[in-house]
């Protein structure tokens, strides 16, 4: 198994891609966070319905600006893993995308290195405010919890038939809690 991450899935309806994540950015904004800029951080384009890619080199972009990192996700049908600067740790963000140019998921993820309790919190209530602003039908929350699902299209569409699978630290469905066990700093459960 590779480092630890802290990940969230949020399954929201299908919804436009472009409309979406710059509603997505422009919240991410308000949190004070943007995109890095250096070589070690590049965005990683997703391969689309028309075209895979072959090699690493094909899919990295080093944008020289934070309006050029978003325009290069924007631009491209069904987006990239971008990676912002939380408070000196990088917190990365993908979309899951079923067809071109339409988005049904979300994937926030952050190393176990960024545990500290300013990170922590910033990082749940930017999950909070996600969830609420696009009416996610479940957002889940765990430790490397994606490396226990068959795929993130896969689990998108059981939510979609009212399939809940699994059992999480945090587990929202629309507006019902049914499991939060973040408040107590359990960040390592």
């Amino acid at each position: 198994m590779g480092i630890a991450c802290q990940e969230t899935f949020m399954v929201i309806e299908e919804r436009p891609f472009k409309e979406t994540f710059s509603t997505l950015f422009e919240l991410l904004k308000k949190h004070e966070l943007y995109p890095c800029l250096d070589e070690y951080e590049p965005i990683l384009l997703n391969d689309t319905e028309e075209e895979e890619f072959e090699t690493i080199e094909e899919l990295e972009v080093y944008p020289k600006s934070h309006e050029e990192a978003y325009q290069a996700v924007l631009e491209h049908p069904t987006g990239g893993i971008i990676a912002f600067d939380l408070g000196g740790y990088v917190l990365n963000f993908s979309p899951t995308c079923l067809k071109d140019h339409t988005i049904n998921a979300i994937s926030i993820w952050i190393h176990d290195s960024a545990y500290r309790e300013d990170i922590f919190d910033r990082y749940n209530q930017l999950i909070d405010d996600i969830h609420l602003r696009f009416g996610s039908l479940r957002t889940i929350q765990g430790w490397n919890m994606m490396d226990f699902v068959d795929s993130e299209e896969d689990e998108v569409l059981r939510v979609y038939k009212g399939d809940f699978k699994g059992e999480y630290k945090l587990d929202l469905r629309g507006e019902i809690v049914i499991t939060d066990r973040r408040k107590n700093g359990e960040w390592f459960e």
